[in-house]
């Protein structure tokens, strides 16, 4: 690692809906945070999606007397899916999501008005405990998009558009592996970063990174 590379707390690889988030927190907690995604612009799946996502356990179904837990989502989900998932996986994402409701709701994200509730695209929970925002006639990931985009969540952090990871420097430290620097590859060609920590909103395959 060259000590002229500038340096960052954490990186932040993918503009979708997890890495937007990660961005997003990232500034809140004060951090020097980049954000870099490959295409030509943020958002990911959101301007495609539904922007559908459930949680059990929410201070808003609490208000509602809508009597719900992350063990209730967890286990109509394995119920739904016929016991194929991954349990250690989804107890991860059914114990989160309540709190990142919880968070969108003090952003003053829009829900919509009939939110949580039960939908008929999949067989259907046990109690509602689906969430979306308020979209009109757009797609409906696109309340998620313009809460993230729109406002001052990302003030600070530093978003690299068409930018692709090509190299992750590790150093040996005392506690293992650590992270030491990137490489990244845009429109300025490629350039070298000191960073800490890096954040993944997707895995990226081996061609995604040589």
């Amino acid at each position: 690692m060259s000590a002229a590379a500038e340096a960052f707390d954490v990186l932040i690889v993918g503009g979708g809906p997890a890495g937007l988030a990660a961005a997003a927190t990232a500034s809140e907690l004060g951090l020097r945070s980049m954000l870099v995604e490959k295409s030509p612009r943020l958002g990911g799946q959101l301007h495609v999606s539904a922007g559908r996502f459930s949680a059990g356990g929410t201070n808003l179904q609490n208000r509602l007397g809508i009597v719900d837990s992350s063990e209730g989502h967890f286990q109509d989900i394995m119920r739904l899916g016929h016991q194929k998932a991954d349990p250690q996986l989804l107890r991860l994402a059914v114990d989160a999501a309540p709190a990142a409701v919880d968070w969108l709701e003090s952003l003053a994200f829009p829900f919509h008005s009939e939110a949580p509730s039960l939908v008929t695209y999949h067989e259907t929970y046990s109690v509602p405990r689906t969430y979306w925002g308020e979209s009109e006639d757009r797609p409906g990931g696109s309340a998620l998009y313009e809460l993230f985009t729109g406002g001052s969540l990302l003030a600070g952090v530093d978003v690299r558009l068409g930018c692709r990871l090509t190299n992750v420097h590790i150093r040996t430290g005392r506690r293992g592996p650590q992270v030491a620097g990137v490489e990244l590859d845009g429109p300025d060609g490629r350039e070298l970063f000191a960073v800490t920590n890096v954040v993944l909103d997707l895995i990226p395959t081996k061609a995604e990174i040589d």
